[in-house]
């Protein structure tokens, strides 16, 4: 029999990526999990201003009335100083990674600026009406 252990290791390696691509596809790998869409659940990325501080706060949650709480009642560090917040701008996602990647990119420069655009717009829109 002409069968080599190279033979054998290949066709094993080749199984397993087989096998190891359906677990993936079954099983997301540890940094993706708790990120998958969920139909009960949403997250809500939210902008709130503090006139105090005249600065806005921006985040991410799967609670928002929960979140809001608690920056209100000073049991959050950053926050604390600047309460009352209101809620101007908020989005909602399926799925947690979409929601934390949105929050990163409205704290970036670009986000900012789009934010701008945005409550400008709003603000405008409000006036106009009375």
């Amino acid at each position: 029999m002409d069968f080599s252990y190279i033979e054998a290791f290949d066709s094993w390696k080749g199984a397993r990526a087989v096998e190891s691509a359906r677990l993936e596809s079954e099983f997301p790998p540890k940094a993706e999990r708790g990120f998958e869409s969920h139909p009960f659940r949403m997250y809500h990325v939210y902008v709130l201003w503090s006139n105090k501080l005249k600065k806005r706060y921006i985040g991410f949650t799967e609670n928002i009335e929960k979140r809001f709480k608690e920056h209100n009642t000073g049991k959050t560090h950053f926050t604390k100083s600047g309460i009352p917040w209101t809620i101007i701008y908020q989005e909602t996602y399926t799925n947690k990674y979409s929601a934390r990647k949105r929050e990163i990119f409205l704290k970036s420069g670009q986000g900012r600026k789009y934010l701008d655009d945005v409550l400008q717009k709003a603000e405008r829109g409000f006036s106009a009406e009375g």
